[in-house]
């Protein structure tokens, strides 16, 4: 049987409606009672938390609540050792580094690397100017660039085994060839015109392929720690500064002294 009521009474509580008030304890009844699955029990000071204010170690892959997340604050047993990614991590870097001496070694043994002292800013100028005058009859480059845009280099390729698609015949073709890029040019572009001037495998643009890159023996020695002499180096996007950034430009790198007009260039393949 129906009820009729005034727009005061209209709602269900408002008229005390028996069966609405039963169904509301029903309700807070069922919202009520605790899900298990939404709550953790911190392996550390075993307080019961949400799941949401809870954090599981990438290390021990227990689980902590807040208070109790750092390794530190829960005595994480693995203290003093290094997890799976600083381990990968670590192994990757011994490579890099076996490769960068390996590299060294073969610029070595072929003569190609020469280390050059500081002589002076007026020796240095003068020394510029005279390799650049050797550079310019000889010179490799793309004849459209303007004459105020380009910048001469020496350029050789050195092989890093086994990245470098069986290319190793190749050191004794690309060495020490002159060549002039242009200043507006990303290393990027650089790379890939040097790449076809010659013949070199280039799959920069293919995410799991080792990287043909840009660099100087400058670099690679501070990278080896080789050397003691301070480098300038790239930037701070490049986390070990082997090599240069695609996405610089020439004359950005010009400015900051990382590199000069009448460098000796190398290039080489890295797994980045």
């Amino acid at each position: 049987m129906f009820s009729v009521f005034s727009k005061d009474h209209a709602t269900a509580i408002a008229h005390k409606c028996t069966p609405s008030i039963e169904l509301q304890k029903v309700d807070l009844k069922k919202r009520g009672t605790p899900n298990p699955a939404d709550y953790a029990k911190c392996a550390f000071c075993s307080t019961t938390v949400s799941i949401l204010e809870s954090i599981t170690c990438l290390h021990c892959r227990g689980r902590f609540c807040l208070t109790h997340r750092h390794k530190a604050d829960h005595d994480c047993e693995s203290l003093g050792k290094a997890s799976p990614d600083e381990v990968l991590a670590q192994a990757a870097l011994q490579q890099r580094k076996t490769a960068v001496e390996g590299i060294l070694q073969k610029l070595q043994s072929s003569g190609a690397g020469v280390t050059v002292k500081n002589r002076g800013k007026k020796n240095d100028a003068l020394a510029q100017r005279v390799a650049a005058m050797k550079l310019k009859s000889t010179a490799a480059g793309q004849a459209s660039i303007p004459e105020e845009e380009r910048i001469y280099f020496s350029v050789s390729f050195v092989p890093n085994e086994p990245l470098s698609f069986g290319q190793e015949d190749k050191q004794s073709v690309v060495k020490e060839r002159p060549i002039f890029l242009c200043r507006e040019w990303t290393v990027g572009r650089c790379v890939d015109w040097i790449a076809a001037q010659f013949s070199l495998v280039n799959r920069n643009n293919e995410p799991k392929a080792a990287k043909l890159v840009l660099t100087k023996q400058e670099l690679l020695e501070q990278g080896s720690t080789t050397s003691s002499e301070a480098v300038v180096r790239c930037c701070s996007r490049n986390a070990d500064n082997l090599h240069l950034c695609f996405s610089h430009e020439l004359k950005e790198l010009e400015s900051a002294k990382v590199i000069a007009n009448t460098d000796r260039l190398l290039v080489t393949y890295f797994d980045l």
